[in-house]
């Protein structure tokens, strides 16, 4: 299977541009194996297609630490792909079947890369006369700072929105770029 990056822009019924991102899975390799067990065919996923699954979990937030985890990302990527929820677990948690580790590092960094690129057209089609003009180019940003958000999720680096401020003052030092004042307002100490 391939995640494909699906992007919609369109207007709703007031004539304001939106733009839709979603990813959905397709099949990526048409020479797949299968073999009958029972009744029924089975289906016998090469390493390619493993290593896709477990970063397409990777992007939705799936973590092998359920406190960590986004809710929903593992049945997402189930019901996406049509590969059952036991099976994309254990391929992910290295239980049964999983890809080569050097295989699903590479298509991580693939995909990191496609949503960085993705995260510079949306930050583009923000800034053109046409968006501006509709004022909707929030909705650019925000297709951006998702993008940024599954990017950095990849590159396996924090996703939250911590800042930290740290201001340090000397009242008794003085200003070098205000010619030895001390309290920087340009003229004599009487204030």
């Amino acid at each position: 299977m391939v995640c494909r990056l699906i992007i919609e822009i369109g207007t709703n019924i007031t004539g304001l541009t939106i733009v839709y991102f979603r990813t959905k899975m397709i099949p990526g390799n048409f020479w797949r194996t299968e073999r009958r067990v029972g009744h029924r065919k089975r289906t016998q996923y090469t390493d390619v297609e493993r290593a896709e699954f477990c970063v397409a979990l990777e992007a939705e937030g799936y973590s092998i630490d359920q406190t960590k985890s986004r809710k929903g990302s593992l049945t997402k990527v189930s019901v996406r792909s049509g590969v059952a929820r036991s099976t994309l677990g254990g391929w992910f948690r290295k239980r049964n079947n999983a890809p080569p580790p050097q295989l699903r590092q590479e298509k991580r960094v693939e995909l990191a890369h496609l949503f960085e690129e993705l995260a510079y057209l949306y930050l583009e089609q923000a800034a053109t006369e046409k968006a501006i003009a509709n004022t909707r180019g929030k909705d650019a940003i925000i297709a951006a700072a998702t993008a940024v958000d599954k990017m950095r999720l990849l590159n396996e680096q924090s996703t939250e929105n911590i800042a930290t401020k740290i201001v340090l003052t000397w009242p008794s030092l003085p200003s070098i770029h205000s010619g030895g004042d001390p309290d920087g307002d340009g003229g004599d100490d009487g204030d």
